[in-house]
């Protein structure tokens, strides 16, 4: 194992590419799960799964204090909808998912005596005050485009950590 220096540029970006590597395998793990245990969409499940995709991606995206986060190449794409997919996970991220959007997600009280009916016609009355929450939420369809954006920037990293692990650490003889 070569320890890496905190103190050397290249050490640290070497490191911030490594990790979001892993961060974004993660997702990549994460979506692979809803499908393995075929987590409905709107299930507790798969809205859970889902978060943990999405703050794992975008994780190395969002500066921070001590991590400035991965060069700016990795935040564009030639690929339109690559593009456009990436900018709306992180404003997923951003106002839904690690944060709460007041303008975004919208808060009812439900009174005691309210009643709703089912689809098959059956009633139901609240029983006490209650909460409503409404926010946004991801659709099953962009499971397979999520998964193809991990995949392609999965890709783009590897490439750039085998580029510079091998001018950093030169292969020896």
């Amino acid at each position: 194992m070569i320890a890496l220096d905190d103190q050397n540029p290249k050490h640290r970006q070497f490191s911030r590419l490594a990790i979001a590597q892993r961060d974004i395998g993660e997702a990549q793990g994460a979506l692979q799960l809803i499908s393995e245990h075929q987590a409905a969409e709107g299930s507790g499940l798969f809205e859970r799964l889902v978060s943990a995709a999405v703050v794992a991606y975008a994780r190395p995206f969002i500066a921070t204090r001590q991590y400035s986060g991965i060069p700016r190449k990795f935040h564009r794409f030639d690929n339109r909808s690559y593009q456009t997919f990436h900018d709306e996970l992180i404003a997923f991220r951003n106002k839904f998912v690690a944060h709460c959007d007041a303008s975004e997600v919208k808060t009812q009280i439900m009174p005691k005596g309210t009643q709703f009916r089912r689809a098959d016609g059956a009633v139901f009355t609240v029983a006490r005050h209650g909460t409503s929450v409404s926010t946004r939420w991801f659709r099953a369809a962009g499971l397979r485009p999520f998964d193809e954006l991990c995949s392609f920037q999965l890709e783009r990293l590897g490439e750039d950590i085998n580029a510079l692990s091998h001018q950093l650490f030169p292969p020896k003889a």
